[in-house]
């Protein structure tokens, strides 16, 4: 009779803790939707974007979905296998209420072959869906902030398909 109590304990605390993960990254994922953030707008690459922010505030993100097909990987030092698929350079300007800006480069690529990319802080993705998307997180926004000014650059040609540059909701 115990050992039924054990291992029907044992199932239901595992089902539990796979409700509990599961939850939290469907909760990760809700939370970097652009169509559902506090602040969003769609960017194309080699175009300048202006993101209005109306007191809002938080981590300010890139959402990118890239054309898997279009990209390079290549042989780094020590023989390493460098990925140069996610080769993006967003860069730009936050604007705050006394006309105040700070500047902001983000890169996706360890390795970038985009002019002037070398000098741009290099962050890893955040929160991904498979290899052609995810979020990068650029810069810190604060309430009194009012627009972000900016561009995406790309490399190659025809890399980004849709990109976003966004505030999350708070949960």
């Amino acid at each position: 009779m115990s050992h039924w109590v054990v291992a029907i304990g044992t199932i239901g605390l595992a089902i539990l803790l796979l409700s509990v993960i599961g939850g939290a990254v469907a909760m990760a994922f809700r939370r970097h939707n652009p169509k559902r953030a506090a602040a969003s707008v769609t960017v194309t690459a080699g175009a300048p974007f202006e993101l209005q922010l109306q007191g809002v505030s938080g981590k300010l993100f890139f959402r990118f979905h890239i054309n898997e097909h279009i990209g390079t990987r290549s042989v780094g030092k020590f023989g390493a296998i460098v990925d140069r698929d996610k080769d993006l350079l967003v860069s730009g300007e936050i604007v705050d209420d006394q006309g105040g800006t700070r500047a902001f480069a983000v890169r996706t690529s360890e390795l970038s072959k985009i002019q002037g990319a070398r000098s741009a802080r290099w962050a890893a993705t955040e929160i991904a869906a498979g290899d052609s998307s995810g979020s990068v997180s650029l810069a810190v926004v604060r309430a009194d902030d009012r627009v972000v000014r900016g561009s995406v650059l790309e490399h190659p040609k025809g890399k980004l398909f849709k990109g976003w540059v966004y505030v999350p909701r708070r949960w």
